[in-house]
């Protein structure tokens, strides 16, 4: 019986223009040895050594703060886009 009430799933037809958005994402590090690391997995990486650089990942979507010691800076300076 469950089947039948489901079956109509099947014949779903998802539009691929709409599903593939462009998504700018990045993983960030203040370890120079993480940062090697990640650049040889390909992973679009950002080291962090000033408040410029972190000024940079603002235009980014999605930031992942990897080996970030300074996790206070890091908060601090996108505290006004969370808030």
């Amino acid at each position: 019986m469950q089947e039948k009430e489901n079956s109509f799933l099947k014949k779903l037809i998802f539009p691929r223009d709409y599903l593939e958005a462009k998504i700018r994402d990045s993983c960030c590090t203040e370890d120079d040895k993480t940062f090697l690391e990640l650049q040889k997995l390909n992973c679009p990486v950002k080291i962090i050594h000033s408040e410029n650089d972190l000024a940079d990942l603002e235009s980014y979507d999605i930031v992942q703060a990897v080996e970030c010691f300074d996790t206070q800076r890091f908060l601090k300076h996108f505290q006004i886009q969370f808030s």
